[in-house]
């Protein structure tokens, strides 16, 4: 029985994003001063990813790997996942600058879908992701993750 892991996500994106997002609140306000209502939607909006980029950085997304089950803890977001219900792990491109790769897998288990995950493939398989935010590379969290279930279920591959 090996030790769980924990990865926590680098807080880089969330000081990038509050300071992207604090630029454009202080134009919304700019543009609101000179009496253009548009400066309400733009603070609105970027005034919604400072909050977002706070609470990442109070609270960064965690990781859990452990030997039967991992589990993914986020502000927004906690789901628990059994290797016995996960398929095979692999790593998918997500659209944009900020965005990380995915951790994809097939999820077979109990209950609704993980938030994360709510698409039903065309065989009619729920499909689950995490994001790949924890300082490794997306390909080795992705070989651990197949590791750690052929290590529970073998004869899973």
């Amino acid at each position: 029985m090996s030790p769980s892991q924990v990865f926590v996500s680098s807080k880089w994106r969330g000081f990038a994003l509050l300071s992207i997002d604090s630029v454009f609140v202080a134009a919304g306000i700019v543009i609101l001063a000179s009496e253009n209502l548009f400066g309400l939607v733009v603070i609105a909006f970027f005034g919604l990813g400072l909050y977002f980029a706070v609470t990442s950085l109070i609270r960064p997304p965690r990781l859990t790997v452990a030997d039967q089950e991992f589990k993914f803890d986020a502000p927004r977001h906690h789901s628990t996942y059994e290797y016995k219900h996960c398929g095979e792990f692999r790593t998918k491109s997500n659209v944009g600058v900020m965005n990380p790769k995915l951790i994809v897998f097939e999820y077979n288990g109990p209950g609704k879908p993980p938030r994360f995950g709510r698409k039903i493939s065309a065989d009619g398989v729920r499909l689950a992701s995490v994001p790949s935010t924890f300082r490794m590379r997306a390909s080795d969290l992705a070989d651990l993750l197949n590791a750690r279930r052929a290590a529970d279920h073998p004869g899973t591959d």
